[in-house]
């Protein structure tokens, strides 16, 4: 990947946005409240703006009268500091009615909690202001000291689900990577820039801190929301929910609000569509205002992506090589097999999960054998599309896909720098 290459694309900060949205003016005037900071969902870049396609008709334009858009608010920590609602950009849409702005007061409310259970860096009030919300900050204090911990029952139950995730994908998707993540701390960026690698003994021995599926399982246990740890020195173990907690909180606002009409996007890492259908612009790396390609995303279907393109650095040792913010577990470093991974199931936890698991997996055939492996656990629709560059020069790409997932792009929208779709096998 060359430089010039990176600085022509690092402009265009997201990877996913809303076909017709219509919220670039009004991202833009929220930006400065939503500055990175540390927290759970750290792990997904979050998007700056979400921009009209040139596909935006004038009848979706005249019909924003009668629709609402909620760009949510900021978090108050028990420190007064305010957090962006899971550190990125929340837009709910709903109707423009009475109905629909207070259906987006209800799902926003609904998002403050999650954000405040699922915060591994800071502390919250609960709603009444009586207590301390007992979040996954407490929960890896007591990590540090072998303490069992009587969790929420979200808290417990995503816990539980990622770590059968991490054993389905053979700790690709780790939820205990934070002693790696922190050599990187402050490295990343959307701009372009060079800078030095963590030093690499000091990764080898993160990299032995970081807890596989199999050693997780003699280390924690459940007594129903109860979470048991055993060992003599679990100091520097803590739990990120980075890769998933977006796609658990869409879960857990389709299963409220299932029968009412709106769109979530939870930044560029999982959107879903209630109520209706709805067009999602996939970003190209090459084209600042053109989308690579359309997905129809059906209604209670997630879509999450990851990508290298808006949280990253070039490394000094040769002045070319990416270090994307999405580390792999076996190696401490990013690999570059892919611009971007694009997940549609069913099940948005899972889809957030895996657009990070599968992201540093070269091996096609490792890739089907998960996608198999949580297909049949969770008895989900699940397809994936791999962006991988087929000429850099030409500014083309190809698209590595599953079966089913084909059928889900938008046929009306030509697409842009696609030189091959090829589908994987499944056999």
């Amino acid at each position: 990947m060359k430089f010039n290459r990176i600085f022509n694309i690092f402009t265009f900060c997201l990877l996913v946005f809303l076909a017709g949205f219509g919220l670039a003016g009004c991202a833009e005037k929220n930006k400065n409240s939503v500055q990175a900071q540390k927290f759970a969902g750290s792990e997904s870049a979050p998007a700056d703006n979400i921009p009209l396609t040139k596909e935006s008709s004038s009848k979706e334009k005249s019909s924003k009268e009668s629709e609402h858009v909620r760009i949510c608010s900021s978090v108050k920590t028990v420190k007064d500091e305010y957090i962006p609602l899971l550190n990125t950009n929340v837009f709910i849409k709903t109707d423009g009615n009475s109905h629909g702005e207070e259906l987006a007061d209800r799902i926003e409310k609904e998002i403050i909690y999650y954000h405040k259970l699922f915060d591994q860096y800071h502390y919250y009030y609960d709603d009444k202001n009586e207590g301390t919300v007992k979040n996954l900050a407490i929960l890896n204090e007591h990590i540090a000291l072998a303490r069992n911990f009587s969790a929420e029952k979200e808290l417990a139950e995503l816990l539980k689900k990622s770590l059968n995730l991490m054993e389905l994908t053979g700790s690709r998707f780790n939820i205990f990577i934070n002693p790696v993540l922190a050599l990187y701390d402050g490295l990343f960026s959307p701009f372009p820039v060079v800078r030095k690698d963590p030093d690499s003994q000091k990764i080898k021995e993160a990299l032995e801190k970081v807890l596989s599926a199999e050693k997780a399982k003699k280390i924690i246990s459940f007594d129903e929301n109860q979470v048991c740890f055993y060992g003599s020195d679990l100091s520097g173990l803590s739990i990120n929910f980075g890769g998933i907690a977006k796609g658990y909180v869409a879960d857990k606002i389709l299963e409220k609000f299932g029968g009412e009409k709106f769109i979530l996007s939870l930044g560029s890492s999982t959107i879903v569509s209630c109520g209706r259908t709805a067009k999602i612009g996939i970003a190209s790396p090459y084209y600042r205002t053109l989308p690579l390609f359309q997905v129809n995303l059906p209604e209670k279907i997630a879509l999450s992506t990851s990508s290298t393109t808006n949280n990253y650095y070039i490394s000094e040792s040769d002045g070319k090589t990416v270090r994307s913010h999405i580390i792999d577990p076996e190696t401490g470093y990013s690999q570059n097999y892919y611009w971007a991974v694009i997940v549609l199931c069913s099940d948005a936890a899972v889809s957030d999960a895996l657009s990070t698991g599968l992201f540093n997996i070269g091996e096609i055939s490792e890739i089907m054998r998960i996608i198999k492996q949580v297909r049949a656990e969770y008895g989900c629709f699940l397809e994936v599309c791999f962006v991988k560059d087929f000429s850099a020069e030409d500014k083309q790409v190809t698209l590595l896909m599953t079966e089913g997932f084909e059928p889900n792009i938008n046929k009306e929208y030509e697409g842009i720098g696609i030189a091959e779709y090829k589908k994987l096998s499944e056999n």
